[in-house]
């Protein structure tokens, strides 16, 4: 069932869509969502203005009728009415489908906030944390601000230079995730290559096959700033440590760390 709020009135006559969708990225960044939520401005032009603004949590067709006699020019959804691809919009449709529709005839854009404003600072989370007497909180998962690109970088160096290329790897600023610094994961492996006509293998030959011993090889894992990602192997070079080999993996964190 929606629940729907006292529209707000905009006092700056000036005041754009586009401003209203500043202010709720300053609330509730978009890049904090889940990867299969849909937040931000889902329908309308960020170029027009605002005088009204209504807040609800589902945006039904009670809500559209509100919005349409108040003169509304943004309606805030909580949960965004359009999660997957649209095939259509017809006025004779039912459903969301309906509901968006009527919102774009009228002028009326649709802002959804949803896992943004669940994970962000005094958001959904922490209100509901509050009224439940929680007293002491924390995220279920540390990652860094929104936007901000980083890279697995996975190295497999032989174990007795593991610690010379972690300390390089950390010392670069790599390692970091929320509060925690010297962040990796490593693990004995056995692994096979066979080097082409141009390599210089560490262990054995070029030209043939290798099998390295059992816990020979300790891949080592961690996270590297974005700056790194053109070339992640620069702070490996500095040890001097003729290393197996080294891949990155390019991802970003979604969740503020703390």
């Amino acid at each position: 069932m929606s629940k729907v709020r006292p529209q707000a009135r905009v006092a700056d006559p000036a005041c754009r869509v586009a401003d209203v969708c500043d202010a709720m990225e300053a609330i509730a960044p978009c890049g904090l969502a889940q990867e299969w939520d849909n937040v931000g401005l889902l329908v309308g032009d960020p170029s027009a203005r605002v005088r009204r603004v209504l807040t609800c949590i589902d945006l039904t067709p009670d809500v559209v009728d509100e919005a349409i006699k108040k003169k509304a020019d943004v309606v805030m959804a909580y949960h965004p009415p359009l999660f997957k691809p649209v095939a259509r919009l017809r006025a004779d449709s039912h459903g969301t489908d309906a509901v968006v529709y009527r919102c774009i005839k009228h002028g009326i854009a649709i802002y959804s906030m949803h896992t943004a404003l669940d994970a962000a600072d005094c958001g959904t989370n922490d209100v509901i944390a509050e009224l439940c007497g929680c007293k002491e909180t924390e995220p279920l998962e540390y990652v860094d601000e929104p936007g901000v690109d980083k890279c697995k970088l996975v190295v497999f160096v032989p174990k007795e230079h593991v610690e010379a290329v972690a300390s390089a790897m950390f010392e670069s600023g790599a390692g970091h995730i929320g509060n925690y610094s010297h962040c990796s994961y490593r693990l004995a492996g056995r692994g096979t290559f066979l080097g082409g006509t141009s390599t210089q293998p560490t262990i054995g030959k070029r030209g043939r096959l290798e099998l390295n011993s059992a816990g020979d090889d300790r891949p080592h894992e961690t996270t590297a700033p974005g700056g790194q990602r053109d070339d992640p192997r620069q702070p490996l070079r500095r040890t001097g440590v003729r290393y197996l080999s080294a891949e990155t993996e390019t991802r970003a964190w979604h969740r503020p760390g703390r």
